[in-house]
């Protein structure tokens, strides 16, 4: 009766040990606040974009927005039926959109 109660001692332990890591140590405020930022900066390139007269799309908006490393977003741009259109990678510590200088964002293959 005594390694009954060890045992499930243990396993409470381990189960709000493993709650707390999950709710306190990977969800924090910064990840959220880069992905507001990566979204801006994806609506900023999108409008790059559509002034463009060669490779404007008609109707195209910002779809997915995910992590894929620190301070590095993947968006993914999709036509009026939500295809890709065009994917990129933003680094959000270098990001500089101009008229003549781009930095921070490198186009990549649509996963």
């Amino acid at each position: 009766m005594k390694w009954i109660t060890v045992t499930v001692a243990v396993l409470v332990a381990g189960a709000l040990g493993a709650f707390a890591i999950y709710t306190f140590g990977w969800r924090n405020s910064s990840s959220s606040e880069e992905r507001a930022k990566a979204r801006a900066d994806a609506e900023e390139v999108l409008s790059y974009i559509k002034r463009l007269p060669s490779r404007g799309c008609v109707g195209c908006r910002v779809g997915e927005v995910k992590r894929v490393a620190p301070q590095i977003w993947r968006v993914r741009l999709e036509d009026r039926n939500g295809a890709p259109f065009q994917c990129f990678n933003i680094h959000l510590d270098k990001y500089q959109l101009a008229t003549n200088h781009t930095a921070g964002i490198v186009r990549v293959v649509c996963p």
